[in-house]
């Protein structure tokens, strides 16, 4: 019997995960925090310490301004949201994640 539950408890954490990472692969940066922002009863004022500034939080969450990784950092350490999640859609924005730095204008 206790084979049967183990089973059981085996199949809904698959279905878990499964919901989870299908959710991850269709959330939006943006709309992740914002429903996390309704989650928590969060309003703007309150992400100021994730962004830097009220200015940001508003470019930030009218597009305007992307996610920088100390954001997406706090965001993910702060509110819990997967960085899966926050990182989504960067090669979008004109990120390449798959191409080498270029360190060329970096050299003094």
């Amino acid at each position: 019997m206790a084979t049967g539950a183990h089973d059981s408890e085996r199949r809904q954490r698959a279905t878990f995960h499964f919901h989870l990472n299908v959710a991850i692969s269709y959330f939006d940066p943006i709309e992740a925090i914002l429903f996390r922002m309704d989650q928590q009863n969060l309003n703007k004022k309150d992400l100021i310490p994730y962004f830097g500034s009220l200015s940001k939080v508003s470019a930030v969450l009218s597009r305007k301004r992307s996610l920088s990784l100390a954001m997406i950092r706090k965001f993910h350490v702060g509110l819990g949201i997967p960085g899966e999640v926050l990182i989504a859609g960067s090669d979008e924005e004109g990120f390449d994640l798959g191409s080498e730095p270029q360190y060329d204008s970096l050299l003094l």
